[in-house]
């Protein structure tokens, strides 16, 4: 998966960013958008509307998007909540690893 960041100059520059796969290419965006984050977004990785619909909530919330199988968090995405200092994981979809989960962050 490659994302591509385009400049509001008149240039037009524009940067890879990449991982992997899906799930290390939302890291690499996060690295590279935020220090910390007080809040992030957990989507499903493997169903796109999710995350798709939460990008103005993410926006509002000046929070990455992250995403996560659906029955387990992956790694990748656990070191990146923690790594944000994350105190607010909301998660979109109903199918997501249990509170409990990530409450052992």
């Amino acid at each position: 998966m490659m994302i591509l960041l385009l400049s509001s100059k008149t240039s037009y520059a524009a940067e890879r960013i990449a991982g992997q796969d899906r799930y290390s290419t939302a890291v690499a965006i996060s690295q590279k958008g935020w220090q910390t984050s007080q809040t992030v977004i957990l989507a499903r990785g493997n169903d796109f509307p999710d995350a798709l619909a939460g990008t103005p909530l993410a926006y509002k919330e000046n929070a990455p998007i992250l995403l996560t199988h659906s029955k387990l968090l992956t790694a990748v995405t656990k070191n990146e909540i923690v790594r944000l200092q994350a105190q607010r994981v909301i998660i979109l979809g109903e199918k997501l690893p249990s509170l409990l989960t990530l409450r052992t962050l």
